[in-house]
């Protein structure tokens, strides 16, 4: 998202580059979807992020900690609870970070240390961990990769974050109306005097 132009642009090759993560990782082998499924996930689920940091600009959304973890929560959690099978999407977009990581050399450059972005490896977690705490008992085998010593107190928390992310993105989501609809609701309601007409 460009905030200067407010526009979003992704180029195409963002989607071949995707295909080919998912292709070369034998996907549909190992998780029984397609590569292009995959890839189509992961780029509504990119999309989705994007137009978070469009919202955060429009509203005027105060963000505490990195925007970028934000939007990546706000993408998730839409596909979780507005998309048939979005959960499943949100894996797929958690599986390209996955695939990223493994893409990487062994040490990371002092810049990413910088980076606006979270590790991809952390947003792999990240996202895997919404899906789970939205779904605990059809997503009980999902963080089966976390060390046996903190599964535990991590799939707790992974309840807890989804909740408390959802209401949080939620309360802006349902306050924070385009300013068009709300005028025209007010337009609207019936006058409360008790001199009006009826």
């Amino acid at each position: 998202y460009d905030p200067d132009t407010h526009t979003i642009h992704i180029p195409y090759t963002f989607y071949l580059e995707s295909l080919n993560y998912f292709s070369n990782n034998q996907y549909e082998d190992r998780y029984g979807k397609s590569p292009k499924t995959g890839a189509l996930d992961t780029l509504l689920h990119t999309l989705l992020h994007e137009a978070g940091h469009a919202y955060i600009e429009d509203q005027s959304i105060p963000v505490l900690g990195k925007e970028e973890d934000a939007v990546d929560n706000f993408a998730t959690i839409l596909l979780i609870d507005y998309l048939d099978d979005g959960a499943d999407m949100a894996i797929s977009a958690a599986d390209m970070f996955a695939f990223e990581s493994d893409d990487r050399p062994d040490y990371y450059d002092f810049g990413e240390y910088i980076d606006e972005h979270s590790f991809d490896l952390q947003r792999y977690f990240s996202t895997l961990c919404l899906v789970y705490g939205s779904d605990p008992e059809q997503y009980k085998s999902l963080l089966d990769e976390v060390e046996k010593d903190y599964l535990r107190d991590r799939k707790d928390f992974c309840q807890y974050n989804y909740e408390n992310i959802r209401t949080n993105w939620q309360h802006y989501l349902q306050h924070n109306e385009p300013k068009e609809a709300s005028t025209r609701k007010n337009s609207e309601k019936p006058s409360s005097s008790p001199n009006a007409m009826t």
